[in-house]
């Protein structure tokens, strides 16, 4: 939210200066994550946390400063993509400390859990984020997230965890093969064998081509969706706030229901058809808007 009003700030309405803005989060993605994978594998998970979300912290209470004090857009630039970068190490260390605070028969429950916690905490986050860069502007809305990453740190270095070692001759054994392979295997190596595995691997291929089709659909609507809304409903951030709320509702509601039903039903058809679905109701709901721009239709 406090991105989409730094750029209605330097260019009202312009899906042009938007995806610019965005596509330094989307870059990483391909810059950092492959690496970040190898070396999280390596890393102490919780230090990895709590690293992350300090620099983070660091780079977003650094852009106000920079674009109103400074007005240097290359630095803000820098610094979104600086903190994006530093996110791509969080992610997988996030889900990969799981196992070391749970017992094995609750990890799906704990990866459930995470999951919901995300939806619900994106829900709220975009509704008030909405509100607050409308009301109180830019500079006090990227203050609070910086705060927010700090807290989320500080929670972080707090945590108790115990690694389960169960140690046996074997485990001798074990290390010495480990250790030969970890000089063996470089980080291009490791990152050629993660693609290897994603080549052959039949259920991996058809969930990277989902992930692509439907990532590239976000994608290219996320910029254009926002500046309809901008534009159709006559605000900067407050609606989009709670039509994000509205988008993370029907994300937990689906997931809960998914959960229920889920198991008795083949996971790509439901996958298939529901890309169909959404891209109806899309056209659908953009065509109604544009006559009937009703905020609770949309909302819907």
């Amino acid at each position: 939210m406090a991105l989409i009003g730094l750029v209605y700030k330097i260019k009202p309405y312009s899906p042009l200066s938007l995806a610019k803005i965005m596509s330094l989060a989307v870059i990483p993605v391909f810059l950092v994550s492959p690496l970040a994978g190898v070396y999280v594998d390596r890393w102490n998970k919780q230090k990895t946390m709590y690293w992350s979300d300090l620099l983070r912290g660091l780079f977003i209470i650094l852009i106000p400063a920079f674009f109103f004090y400074y007005h240097s857009l290359i630095i803000v630039y820098i610094l979104i993509f600086l903190s994006f970068c530093v996110g791509r190490f969080f992610i997988p260390s996030k889900m990969a400390i799981i196992p070391s605070l749970v017992d094995g028969k609750d990890i799906f429950m704990a990866n459930s859990l995470v999951s919901t916690t995300a939806m619900v905490a994106a829900m709220f986050g975009f509704g008030i984020g909405g509100f607050i860069v409308e009301k109180y502007g830019i500079r006090i809305a990227f203050s609070i997230d910086a705060v927010t990453f700090f807290t989320s740190a500080l929670l972080i270095f707090l945590m108790r965890i115990e690694e389960k070692k169960r140690f046996s001759p074997h485990d001798l054994i074990n290390l010495g093969k480990d250790a030969f392979k970890a000089v063996k295997h470089s980080l291009m190596h490791e990152i050629k064998d993660g693609l290897k595995y994603l080549l052959e691997s039949k259920e991996t291929k058809y969930a990277t081509k989902v992930f692509f089709v439907l990532f590239s659909f976000i994608g290219s609507l996320y910029v254009v969706f926002v500046v309809f809304i901008q534009n159709t409903l006559s605000t900067i951030t407050m609606e989009l706030g709670v039509l994000a709320i509205g988008a993370g509702l029907g994300l937990f509601l689906g997931t809960l229901l998914y959960g229920r039903l889920g198991r008795s039903i083949d996971i790509k058809r439901v996958i298939n058809l529901t890309l169909v679905l959404a891209s109806f109701w899309l056209v659908l709901s953009v065509v109604l808007l544009k006559y009937y721009p009703s905020k609770l239709f949309a909302f819907f």
